[in-house]
């Protein structure tokens, strides 16, 4: 068995809002554009941590797999909203790792059940009673898990014992404090607009000066098209430190347009890279990282009127100039869709040197601060289609988010936005919107001067 190294006690780092006035610059194409902010002369460009988050509880136990009895960690990320009559709606999402992980294992057992519980008394003098936190649909049985269970009125639940299966240790939670905690208010959000967010986990991997100007382009052209927030997932102090030095996600900390979220302080391991399989990321079926932090960011924004894309840094959603704000995808183009899914446009750069380079040392020359979304119209060059969609969805009307896809609850609505292939341009579905992926700027998976499409629209600026 190889090491692990765990950072105990890691602090969550969500970062807050700290003006609410932002000043923008004129892109080539006429659109607005949030951009750079002068930086805090005072100190450091990033704002102070903020602990309104999903609480993380942790449990040592044992379950069944297909190998027999395992012992296992297991991780419960649990968030409560309060309802208008006073009750309260609790969701949680759990994953377990292996207690020890051998060259054969990936990070998650495959459990076969993982029944969760909130116990209450009637009095103090009462038995304890439960409430089973409902399993809400799996993707994949690794997990992570999304779990569910209402709160009647007359229940105490200031004093709830948290269990799961027959396990000894139970947490002793609060829900008026779970409630509180939350990043918009105790309230559920019932009606009124929707607000959109991005979420990443991928920006590991590359240079990290490279990255945080990638991470800045992609924040630039997204919040043209109405994205309020990102939430992106770090592990190590090296990104975060790019993104800080960098001028235009700094500001963009500053502003609480971009929440940074460590991995360890999701309690989720760092294998030793020395290992033959590398480390927990190279699992080709599973991949905790990712998981983790999308089903996270979907607890994270439920009950808040917030829908979420997750997205590679090298995939862009666009639109045509007619509706050229996410919220008019889901109220002119596919109203009452819950899910929005869209096939990809692979594009390569449009006149990139072919010297078997990257793109992305390509796009690192051509960067520019000033205009972070410029250097974004070299790419329309449209080589192919994949069929493998991404998503937007709405938190509330879904359960385990698998990598890309979301599992739909039931009685929601989604949407399937393909590419028509056989005219080998991109065409809108209704005129509205597609996703656009840079095939070539991580390596070179395809010539740039093969017979390809020059994109007829111009599919990041309009």
């Amino acid at each position: 068995m190889s090491p692990r190294h765990r950072i105990p006690n890691a602090l969550l780092l969500l970062l807050t809002l700290l003006t609410n006035s932002l000043p923008h610059l004129q892109a080539a194409s006429g659109r607005s554009l949030p951009a750079r902010f002068s930086r805090d002369q005072s100190g450091g460009g990033a704002g102070r941590p903020s602990l309104k988050r999903p609480t993380l509880l942790t449990f040592h136990g044992f379950v069944e797999d297909g190998q027999g009895r395992q012992p296992i960690i297991l991780h419960v990320l649990i968030k409560a909203k309060r309802l208008p009559d006073g009750s309260f709606s609790v969701r949680a999402v759990s994953y377990a790792e292996r207690v020890s992980l051998q060259s054969d294992e990936q990070f998650a057992p495959n459990p076969t059940r993982m029944e969760t519980f909130l116990e209450y008394q009637a009095g103090t003098d009462q038995q304890w009673q439960s409430l089973q936190l409902l399993m809400l649909g799996v993707l994949n049985p690794q997990g992570p898990f999304v779990q569910q269970v209402e709160v009647p009125l007359g229940v105490n639940v200031k004093n709830l014992r948290l269990r799961v299966l027959d396990w000894p240790i139970f947490h002793t939670i609060d829900l008026h404090k779970l409630a509180n905690n939350g990043l918009h208010g105790q309230y559920m959000k019932l009606d009124g607009p929707f607000q959109h967010g991005v979420v990443m986990s991928d920006i590991h991997g590359i240079e990290t000066t490279a990255a945080a100007q990638l991470l800045a382009s992609h924040m630039a052209h997204h919040l043209a098209l109405g994205f309020d927030q990102y939430v992106v997932y770090t592990r190590g102090p090296e990104i975060f430190e790019a993104l800080v030095a960098n001028s235009v996600t700094a500001n963009y900390i500053q502003a609480g347009l971009l929440q940074l979220v460590t991995m360890e302080s999701l309690q989720v391991p760092s294998y030793d890279d020395r290992r033959t399989d590398k480390t927990y990321a190279f699992h080709q079926s599973y991949d905790p990282m990712k998981l983790i932090a999308y089903n996270h960011a979907a607890l994270m924004f439920w009950g808040d009127r917030f829908r979420l894309a997750v997205l590679d840094p090298d995939e862009f959603w666009s639109s045509h100039q007619s509706h050229s704000h996410v919220s008019t995808w889901f109220d002119t183009c596919f109203p009452y869709a819950d899910l929005l899914m869209s096939t990809r446009a692979e594009v390569v750069c449009n006149e990139c040197p072919l010297n078997g380079g990257t793109e992305l040392s390509y796009l690192q020359q051509q960067w520019d601060e000033s205009n972070p979304t410029a250097v974004l119209e070299h790419w329309s060059k449209v080589v192919t289609f994949s069929q493998d969609p991404k998503s937007i969805f709405w938190p509330d009307k879904v359960s385990q988010v698998w990598l890309h896809r979301p599992n739909l609850l039931p009685g929601s609505h989604s949407v399937l936005v393909t590419i028509d292939e056989s005219q080998r341009e991109v065409v809108h579905a209704d005129s509205c919107v597609y996703v656009v992926h840079m095939y070539n700027l991580f390596k070179h998976r395809i010539p740039n001067d093969m017979t390809s499409v020059y994109n007829p629209l111009r599919w990041l600026m309009q």
